[in-house]
């Protein structure tokens, strides 16, 4: 019974720690930091029948809701798993790099805002100086 044990079944890893499973695009990124690649925290191993075709070993990646910047290096953003015969295997995805927020939109405002300012001051005082030369 051992030697057919070890003659038809292996461990075999599915993942490594630190392999990189699969790459997203964070929404409120900068240009720099926008795509990140996840990797497995841990190492996957498994006890697999040597007849298994690799084609029947298939992930499964379930991301978190509603990813966006800033993100930290290391933070975990989602899960993958494997199942093989009833057995689940599984481990966290974690980025690869921090991913920091874009300024853009804080700065369009800002700038929009700075306009309009710009536009009130200019009429009143227009409109100061028009009543003025009346």
């Amino acid at each position: 019974m051992f030697e057919y044990g070890y003659n038809n079944y292996s461990v075999k890893n599915l993942l490594n720690g630190n392999d990189i499973v699969t790459q997203i695009e964070v929404k409120n990124a900068t240009k720099d930091t926008k795509f990140l690649d996840l990797q497995a925290k841990n190492s996957l191993p498994a006890l697999l029948s040597n007849q298994l075709p690799e084609s029947e070993i298939v992930n499964n990646i379930q991301l978190n809701n509603n990813i966006k910047a800033p993100i930290e290096l290391g933070e975990t953003l989602g899960t993958v798993s494997y199942n093989i015969d009833g057995i689940e295997y599984k481990t966290d995805l974690i980025a690869s790099h921090s991913v920091e927020k874009s300024k853009f939109w804080n700065y369009t405002i800002n700038i929009g805002f700075g306009v309009l300012l710009l536009i009130l001051i200019y009429k009143s005082f227009y409109n100061k100086r028009k009543k003025n030369f009346r």
